[in-house]
């Protein structure tokens, strides 16, 4: 009897400890949010029903997830203002799947700390497809030596090779996005990204669109100011893209100008001043390659 007992308490100590790990690496967004600050407790549930936090943790350390899936209109996502730090070891953006809808995180100053990476229209067999809004601030992914294989990717467009198509957006006005890794526009074949860069610099490592070579849609569009830096000569790999109408500047394929600058070893993707899409016209500036 008492050795019964003692299996008894055992194991619904275990249970009791595989269920708090469970919660502590998922934190749920809530669809019921008014306010949608990102450190409000009452707008997120320790995973799929559970109760709310007591404080918003930092997870970067913890390997815990942070989910909007339970999001049911974009107009419900986290919003991080100026003065707030928020943070997360992954970050998976997509909407609930019940019903198809898009969920989106927006970045309007502050800055968003995600040490390994963020995923735009998440990796599910439903459709979660997802929004990131960046008008100002930073976002920050991936930590040196984790060793992971996504350590440090941003992907826009994730899915999965299997299940319904998952679109991906990146709205980026302002701010920069430091990102350790590789830039990804459908990772997987059922994925489509998109992003309209009007503003802001994203620096990256790489910039990968369709490598699983699937049937999903990418386009990058670059507008204004916006800028994306990679580090090396990617060159030629930014050719084949504009060849393939993957990569625009305003809409087309001969406004975008990408240019590689031996002394820092990076190489810059953007849309230059009128006056300089001018010149570029006339010929009379031979400093920077374009298609």
């Amino acid at each position: 009897m008492k050795k019964n007992l003692f299996y008894a308490v055992f194991f619904a100590i275990l249970l009791a400890l595989v269920s708090n790990t469970v919660l502590a690496d998922t934190m749920d967004w809530l669809s019921s949010s008014t306010d949608r600050n990102w450190f409000n407790v009452d707008n997120w549930r320790w995973g799929s029903g559970g109760p709310a936090p007591t404080a918003i943790p930092d997870l970067t350390s913890t390997g815990g997830s942070v989910r909007t899936y339970q999001s049911s209109a974009s107009i419900y996502g986290p919003f991080i203002q100026t003065g707030q730090n928020a943070q997360a070891y992954y970050l998976k953006i997509g909407g609930a799947a019940a019903n198809a809808s898009i969920a989106d995180v927006t970045i309007d100053g502050g800055s968003l700390t995600v040490a390994n990476y963020i995923l735009i229209g998440s990796d599910s067999s439903s459709v979660r497809s997802g929004r990131l809004i960046m008008n100002s601030g930073t976002i920050n992914i991936g930590t040196s030596g984790s060793g992971s294989s996504t350590n440090g990717r941003l992907y826009i467009g994730g899915g999965t090779s299997v299940g319904a198509a998952v679109d991906g957006w990146l709205d980026m006005s302002g701010g920069t996005i430091n990102v350790l890794e590789d830039l990804v526009f459908s990772r997987n074949v059922n994925a489509d990204g998109w992003a309209e860069i009007s503003g802001g610099t994203i620096f990256a490592n790489n910039l990968l669109m369709k490598s699983h070579g699937g049937a999903g849609t990418v386009s990058l569009n670059l507008t204004g100011s916006g800028k994306i830096v990679l580090n090396g000569d990617r060159t030629a790999t930014i050719e084949e893209y504009i060849g393939n109408g993957w990569i625009t500047g305003n809409g087309n394929d001969y406004d975008i100008v990408y240019q590689y600058n031996g002394s820092t070893n990076q190489t810059s993707i953007f849309v230059p001043e009128p006056t300089t899409i001018c010149l570029l016209g006339l010929g009379l500036i031979g400093l920077v390659r374009r298609k």
